[in-house]
């Protein structure tokens, strides 16, 4: 990805730079998430009480909380360079993202690495290894709240995204023990894994081995209701359908520079005028026109 994928706060972590690694197929980042979340049905114990070790006896659905005790939590991630989401981040979603669809959430920050080597540092982790994590840690946040009691609506942010998409994915595997649709949702934006436009999708299966980076396949759409948002030229969610457009082209590249590090900070009002031209039975995409000037 280009090293301007994000402008957010930027603090490199202790690892040291990684070697380029051989290509992969993108199923084995895919694989990586369900290893991270084949202890779903292991995990949760009776009465929603806490989390079980990694491997523990299997249970044979999600633990029943009185309903009086249920909550709906969002859980709110940041993107690239931004892995503890502060207050302003969560107040400024939560209005423009989650209160139209979830109204009452009460929104928690959920922290991930959110590394992109070398672009939010040269210590920092690769861009797989950063989502991989992620996903990990996603999926233990989701198991706690769903074991809880509580609605779970998910927000992801660009890597994020890409970290929700392969976590719909991972619990697609995992039959009855996974989370029914109407204990879980998602709001993406800025979402490479956007059906309709995301880079990581238009070229699913490319590997960039120099940051170890994967282009991970499209979003799924019949899952989870999800709402996808996508900023008009916003290169890394809204990429052309022809790339030898080269027009096109430089208005992605000026899109991902100007538009997609400011897409955390929309307000709802400028939100309002996006249309929603395409949807399944489950997911269903916003798109924001661009102002011409």
């Amino acid at each position: 990805m280009m090293p301007t994928v994000e402008n957010q706060d930027r603090k490199p972590q202790s690892e040291p730079i990684r070697p380029p690694r051989q290509p992969r197929e993108t199923s084995g980042l895919v694989s990586e998430a369900n290893a991270s979340t084949q202890a779903f049905g292991h995990s949760l114990v009776d009465g929603g009480s806490g989390v079980a070790a990694l491997g523990g006896s299997a249970a044979t659905s999600i633990p029943k909380v009185a309903a009086a005790l249920a909550q709906d939590i969002a859980l709110i991630m940041g993107g690239s360079g931004t892995p503890i989401p502060g207050q302003s981040y969560l107040d400024s979603v939560y209005e423009a993202f989650i209160k139209p669809h979830t109204p009452g959430a009460v929104p928690q920050s959920l922290a991930t690495p959110a590394a992109l080597y070398p672009y939010t540092g040269v210590m920092d982790l690769m861009f797989d290894t950063s989502v991989s994590r992620g996903v990990a840690i996603l999926h233990q946040a989701i198991t706690q709240q769903i074991g809880a009691g509580n609605h779970v609506t998910v927000f992801g942010y660009s890597q994020s995204a890409t970290i929700s998409s392969l976590e719909m994915r991972a619990l697609a595997v995992l039959g009855p023990n996974a989370p029914t649709p109407d204990q879980l949702s998602f709001v993406l934006f800025g979402n490479p894994n956007s059906p309709n436009g995301g880079l990581f999708s238009r070229f699913a299966g490319l590997f960039v081995p120099s940051i170890g980076l994967t282009f991970s396949d499209a979003t799924p759409a019949d899952l989870y209701p999800t709402a996808v948002y996508t900023v008009e030229y916003d290169g890394i969610a809204d990429f052309p359908r022809y790339p030898l457009n080269l027009l096109a082209d430089l208005n992605a590249l000026a899109g991902i520079y100007y538009l997609h590090g400011t897409i955390p900070s929309l307000t709802p009002e400028q939100l309002s005028g996006a249309v929603s031209p395409l949807s399944s039975s489950a997911a269903r995409s916003y798109y924001r026109p661009t102002a011409r000037r």
